[in-house]
């Protein structure tokens, strides 16, 4: 499922740092260190490889495409990424309320 645009793991932290009022950014690592650090952080093993695998799809926008799961399944339309990540940290989602 996805919302109204597809953005990149930069765009998305861009907006996430506007919503938060200070900087996030993006730090593309290989997914040989992405595992590295999960595992080195606790995760399972198989799971960090899922996971680096489901990024590298995203990352290399091999399934970048907008569908309408949400509006399917909510009936309908979904909210932008922006709207989210404003919603989240006025709530305090990810640090001190703005």
């Amino acid at each position: 499922m996805s919302g109204p645009e597809a953005l990149s793991f930069g765009q998305a932290a861009a907006l996430i740092g506007e919503a938060l009022n200070r900087p996030v950014r993006f730090l593309d690592i290989t997914p040989e260190e992405f595992v590295g650090g999960a595992i080195s952080s606790g995760l399972p093993d198989e799971h960090a490889g899922l996971l680096a695998g489901l990024f590298e799809v995203i990352r290399n926008g091999w399934d970048e495409r907008l569908s309408e799961g949400v509006q399917q399944a909510l009936g309908r339309p979904p909210a932008g990424f922006k709207a989210y990540v404003n919603r989240s940290a006025a709530e305090g989602k990810w640090g001190e309320p703005r």
